[in-house]
């Protein structure tokens, strides 16, 4: 008996020590960048996902400027959950900027196992007016998200990134491999 439990000792050590081997070493997922850069953020049956202010250029945008947003809302829930306010401290105010006069404001109905997806170029999009301070890759904004169920979501939302990607040359001069 006392041999088994000498072997499940040393095995139990070895695991142990396997566990770490790891750790603390330079890996090539190190510096990995997620395809998508917004934020994402659970509450009750809710499910924000790439949360952020779209892409403007390097130069972000200025204060006293507008800034839209990138939000998509899932409700996982049984019942429908309407969007009934969004606020920020780095603009006066946060309008929904919608071509079609019936989704021109709040609330916004979220029917359960649905989602709506609100950006610039896929219909209407939350709009931050106002900035009162300007919008950088390095400043993160503080956004609100109030639902008619109790849910209050704040999330710091990052400047995206572009739409695409510059082309790669991965040889140099003109040779692309001939």
């Amino acid at each position: 008996m006392k041999a088994g439990v000498r072997l499940a000792a040393v095995l139990a050590a070895a695991a142990l020590a396997l566990t770490g081997c790891g750790a603390g070493q330079v890996t090539q997922t190190a510096d990995t960048v997620p395809a998508i850069t917004g934020v994402d953020v659970d509450a009750g049956s809710l499910a924000l996902r790439d949360l952020q202010v779209e892409y403007a250029g390097d130069g972000g945008y200025p204060e006293g400027g507008q800034a839209p947003l990138r939000v998509w809302i899932a409700n996982e829930g049984q019942a429908p959950v309407a969007l009934t306010a969004v606020t920020s401290p780095a603009a006066e105010s946060v309008v929904l900027d919608a071509a079609d006069a019936a989704v021109a404001g709040f609330p916004i109905v979220i029917a359960p196992d649905a989602y709506v997806r609100l950006s610039s170029g896929n219909g209407p999009f939350l709009v931050l007016e106002g900035l009162t301070q300007p919008v950088s890759a390095n400043a993160p904004v503080e956004v609100s998200f109030t639902f008619d169920n109790g849910e209050v979501v704040t999330a710091n939302l990052p400047l995206g990134q572009p739409e695409g990607s510059d082309p790669r040359s991965y040889y140099g001069g003109g040779d692309e491999g001939h």
